[in-house]
């Protein structure tokens, strides 16, 4: 199975637009794709839901629920510095890293610019599916 961390960018997105990165969603929650997640991601959107897109409090906790149903939780040990211009997104290389995952998922340039870190790509949305990434084989 493809081991996957969603960016931060790809829950809020989701959520809040639909799109591709929704379509992300549904294939983690069909588990077509195995999606690792970490505190400080589930913090981070939590954060973001609340202060950016003004979500009610109950709101963001009954989606916190919902991201931890078909997400796996992992517990980083090891603290990165690979991205410099945005400490935070060291946390989703820190969770991949830990989680042995093959791909990072994310909107955010500063990730994606990486193109890989430690043997784990980094795309877009639109990469996974133009590249056909859900066919792609494990190693």
């Amino acid at each position: 199975m493809l081991t996957v961390v969603l960016d931060t960018n790809i829950y809020v997105s989701a959520y809040n637009f639909g799109g591709l990165a929704y379509q992300l969603i549904e294939h983690a929650q069909q588990g077509n794709i195995t999606v690792a997640i970490s505190a400080p991601i589930l913090e981070e959107i939590e954060r973001i839901l609340k202060t950016k897109f003004q979500w009610p409090e109950q709101d963001v906790a009954d989606l916190l629920y919902i991201i931890t149903k078909f997400t796996t939780l992992v517990v980083p040990r090891q603290t990165i510095t690979a991205i410099t211009r945005d400490l935070v997104d060291n946390r989703i290389l820190e969770c991949a890293v830990k989680a042995n995952a093959h791909v990072i998922i994310s909107g955010d340039k500063d990730v994606t610019s990486l193109k890989n870190y430690r043997g784990i790509s980094m795309i877009t949305p639109r990469q996974f599916f133009d590249e056909k990434w859900l066919n792609k084989k494990a190693a």
